[in-house]
């Protein structure tokens, strides 16, 4: 490394990953506090990233030049942090280990599925316990009830699932920094995709002007209306939840079921009964193409509708009838980004297994191809080893890259920090399967994918990695290729080191401190659903589910229409992408403040042009910086409270963000 300054802000980035994998498991679920690492602009590297801009690097400049951070130290250091965000809620540990231990206490305690999973191809290594009917459970137990008094934490028990689970996390996060290293260029200098966040941290970030100590975006006045407003509300209704209602409320959500419980408005989706109004998705709505942001909240709401009058007067709609045509539109979508990009893929795909020197993009194109295919290959072979099948291996893997690919992009396009694909899951699809591809070992893989690639694509590497490669305006490719490695090192880090930090928590503590959740992860700790792996263990029949089958093609057949549309006539408005929000609660929670967005931003270019739409967008960088510095600042009231004697069982606390 040729600038001294590269090992500081290397170490210095290692040492803001490891605050991370401490401080989010405790706040996120010992607190039950609002989540600051669960999305795509993480509250907590948000406010790393003030502190760095507003406070560290002034102080470096005035007092030691020599290691002032640049706009590229800024942007590694903030890319190492996306990384580090990754792991310790919803993209991963949320889920791992408890669910795991809890799966195994549920398997001992049944006379069917002990025997079922003991005999299965599934490796023991899997399981922190023996696997066996009535066989004690101890390792998995008390993490879940909290350690029996005298005990310690079994470490050496949790070595065999790390290496089992880890392989496969380790081969998919590798298979997903490959994919975003490949789409990438494609994205972003090809198809011109806008990348709403990457103007946020981009003006969070850029170089000062001479002779100044501040980034512009923090010395424009616009900034600072837009950002205290919202801490402005905030802090109203957080004095007024700590003074018991003497502070007056600026409320900013509402609920007003009690008003539509009878005939047709009793099944009204829930955004249009109660919900909130949140600042940050009204400021990336207004960066938002409006294509998307329109499609999003209209499709919700047609589906709403839809969804009223069908169980109001069709006895045999099912509702979750949308997920499948949502799942059936995504694999369209997915095979449209395919397309679209298919050149710049062939030539990653020639670069991979090209001989003789390389260098420049044919390099990084290289090492993209080289992590996503030796990605997939591990996790095939693993899935085999595990005792799924080859076509199962097959199917599981292939899922797992179409949903991390459309996550990728929804995030590209829209920006929108809290995505997560739920439509297109393994587990709900398993009657379009061949019976005989059924055992209880596929059938138990199948709801370990459901958390691999479902659930933890609401923090997936693949978008974070896009992201990160967009953060420094001049990378070279190989910055790029070091910042691959970089991405790939702060991970497997994290497994071990975030990996402990919850297994810690987990044996101390057997419930939050308010004792809402247990265990402590909540309904993270119950996502593996047994039922599929007990219907193969008694040899229960299924047959073609066509409804869902008709649902998936209607889908992806509007889906294909919609695409062609949007291809065709540059003013059509509807995309597809609506139909993977439909019913989801993440659709249902945004789509007040998309809409909100989408009008402001609308009615502004309408009536003011261009120029009324740039002079505003520090005014939309405000409320998107507000909120989660709001967030952020008031998760730390209860961490005081604590440390200033409180009762852990007692404190209050201010949520803002926390998702289900």
């Amino acid at each position: 490394m040729r600038d001294p300054r590269s090992v500081f802000v290397f170490l210095l980035g290692l040492a803001l990953c490891v605050g991370i994998w401490v401080a989010v498991p405790y706040n996120n679920f010992a607190l039950n506090n609002s989540f600051v690492s669960d999305g795509y602009l993480p509250e907590i590297v948000l406010l790393c990233i003030a502190f760095l801009v507003l406070v560290l690097n002034p102080l470096l400049r005035r007092f030691l030049p020599g290691l002032a951070l640049t706009h590229r130290h800024l942007a590694l250091l903030v890319g190492m942090m996306l990384f580090g965000a990754i792991l310790p809620s919803n993209g991963l540990f949320r889920f791992f280990p408890h669910n795991i231990a809890r799966e195994t206490e549920i398997i001992n305690r049944s006379t069917v599925l002990a025997p079922a999973v003991a005999e299965s191809a599934l490796p023991p290594s899997l399981f922190p316990d023996p696997i066996g009917f009535d066989l004690e459970t101890p390792v998995s137990s008390q993490l879940i009830y909290e350690l029996d008094p005298g005990e310690s934490i079994p470490w050496a028990a949790w070595v065999p699932p790390l290496l089992s689970w880890g392989t496969v996390i380790v081969a998919f996060w590798a298979l997903m920094i490959g994919l975003g290293m490949m789409v990438y260029p494609q994205w972003r200098h090809v198809e011109r995709l806008s990348f709403p966040l990457l103007r946020v941290y981009h003006a969070l970030i850029d170089e000062p002007e001479p002779g100044r100590a501040l980034p512009a975006i923090f010395r424009s006045r616009v900034f600072w209306v837009g950002a205290g407003l919202v801490l402005l509300v905030h802090s109203f209704n957080g004095l007024a939840l700590f003074t018991d209602g003497a502070f007056p409320e600026l409320p900013v959500s509402w609920n007003v079921r009690g008003a539509f419980s009878e005939g047709i408005w009793s099944y009204a989706p829930g955004f249009l009964v109660g919900g909130r109004i949140f600042f940050l998705f009204i400021g990336l709505a207004y960066f938002m193409p409006n294509r998307y942001s329109f499609s999003i909240w209209f499709t919700v709401l047609a589906a709403g509708i839809l969804v009223m009058v069908g169980q109001q007067h069709l006895p045999t709609f099912r509702s979750g009838r949308l997920y499948d045509a949502g799942a059936g539109a995504l694999i369209v979508m997915a095979l449209g980004v395919a397309w679209l990009g298919r050149h710049h893929y062939l030539r990653v795909l020639r670069a991979t297994f090209g001989r003789g020197a390389k260098e420049g993009d044919a390099a990084t194109d290289a090492l993209a191809g080289r992590l996503f295919l030796g990605g997939t290959a591990v996790m095939l072979a693993w899935f085999l080893w595990a005792g799924a099948g080859a076509p199962m291996a097959l199917i599981l893997v292939a899922m797992g890259v179409v949903i991390m690919l459309m996550v990728a992009r929804i995030v590209a396009e829209t920006g929108l920090t809290y995505v997560w694909i739920i439509p297109l899951a393994a587990r709900q699809m398993i009657t379009l399967f061949p019976q005989r591809w059924m055992t209880v070992s596929s059938a138990f893989l199948q709801q370990a994918h459901y958390i691999l690639a479902n659930r933890a694509s609401a923090v997936s590497a693949a978008a974070m990695t896009v992201l990160a490669l967009g953060l420094n305006r001049s990378a070279t490719p190989a910055s790029r290729r070091r910042l691959a490695g970089v991405g790939l090192l702060v991970l497997v880090l994290g497994l071990l080191v975030c990996g402990a930090v919850h297994l810690r928590m987990g044996y101390h503590l057997s419930a939050s401190y308010d004792g809402v959740n247990q265990p402590i992860t909540g309904r993270g700790a119950r996502l593996m659903a047994m039922g599929p792996i007990q219907d193969v263990a008694i040899g229960r029949e299924y047959s073609l589910d066509r409804g869902q089958l008709r649902a998936m093609v209607f889908g992806a057949g509007l889906a294909t229409v919609l695409l062609l549309l949007c291809s065709r006539f540059p003013g059509w408005p509807l995309h597809p992408i609506g139909m993977i929000f439909v019913y989801s609660s993440i659709g249902l929670r945004l789509v007040v403040s998309l809409f909100l967005g989408w009008l402001i931003k609308t009615m502004l270019v309408k009536y003011g042009g261009a120029r009324v739409y740039r002079a505003a967008m520090p005014l939309f960088l405000g409320l998107i910086a507000g909120e989660i510095l709001a967030n952020a600042l008031w998760t730390l009231v209860p961490v005081l409270q604590i440390l200033f004697g409180a009762d852990p069982a007692m404190i209050r606390r201010l949520v803002i963000f926390q998702y289900t």
